[in-house]
């Protein structure tokens, strides 16, 4: 079992499953041991560690949010601090910038399909990488697992193309739009899952969860489904009447703050942060 200690700057290895309480963790990488807190640029630290995965084969997967990057252990690690082996976003493990496709230290004006800015949420595989590139407001798709440092996703979402990043821009002019439409994101955070088949992103800042009901090939391809909102052009908070406002109560069908997805068996799972609970919906 793994946990992302988002405070700590750490992620926390169990090499069984607790059983009980007060159990400890086995080993710790982002940091060279338990007590320590650094947050160095390089292949040993992590600073605000999002969400971490270990794939089908073994591999340990992890957004090193802060530093504007996702790191890849080809093994789950053995001991404390074990430095990473492929790192996405950057060049090598001693670049932190974000937006840096140059690699000259300095945030560049625009994305490019190698770098990212926040990547919060992922989702993984073992042969796909999905990760949601937060301050991007985009998500990014690897369709082939990464081999190589700086590795260009190969499809957006959220984007029509991988240099735009504004939030809910549908006309792709660099400007917001008053509304969201089914391709458009605006600040993707932690949720991001896939059963296989389909993909849910959770699009924390329209305050709605977005479904594709096939798995997406191609560059800002409209999602199917909505939840939390009635249609696509609707993105208030805890908005049950749709009339653009927020409601003083909660209901089954809105959503504030969504930040995680699962998919479980014929179930979708959801925090929905901003309300403090958690929404099930079964698949029809």
């Amino acid at each position: 079992m793994t946990v992302a200690d988002y405070d700590l700057d750490r992620v926390l290895i169990y090499n069984t499953v607790p059983a009980g309480a007060g159990a400890e963790p086995d080993i710790v990488v982002g940091q060279t041991d338990f007590s320590s807190r650094e947050t160095t640029c390089d292949a040993v630290h992590v600073t605000i560690p999002e969400t971490v995965e270990i794939t089908p084969n073994g591999k340990l997967v992890v957004t090193d949010s802060e530093h504007h990057r996702v790191l890849i252990w080809n093994g789950v690690p053995t001991s404390h601090g074990q430095p990473a082996d492929l790192v996405l976003g950057q060049a090598d493990f001693t670049h932190c910038q974000q937006n840096d496709d140059n690699q000259d230290g300095e945030r560049d004006e625009a994305p490019t399909a190698r770098t990212l800015s926040f990547p919060a949420g992922l989702w993984t595989d073992g042969s796909r990488l999905v990760v949601n590139d937060y301050e991007n407001n985009r998500t990014l798709i690897w369709n082939t697992f990464p081999t190589s440092n700086f590795q260009p996703a190969d499809v957006v979402l959220g984007q029509a193309d991988f240099s735009s990043s504004m939030p809910n821009d549908g006309n792709q002019d660099g400007q917001t739009d008053e509304a969201p439409s089914a391709r458009t994101l605006n600040y993707p955070y932690d949720g991001v899952d896939s059963n296989g088949r389909q993909l849910a992103i959770a699009d924390s800042g329209n305050a709605r969860v977005l479904i594709w009901n096939s798995f997406p090939t191609a560059n800002f391809q409209p999602a199917d489904v909505v939840l939390g909102q009635s249609d696509f052009a609707h993105y208030a908070p805890n908005d049950d009447d749709q009339d653009g406002s927020m409601d003083s109560a909660a209901s089954a069908r809105v959503m504030i703050s969504p930040t995680g997805v699962r998919f479980h068996q014929d179930k979708l799972l959801v925090s929905d942060e901003g309300a403090n609970r958690v929404l099930v919906f079964q698949s029809q």
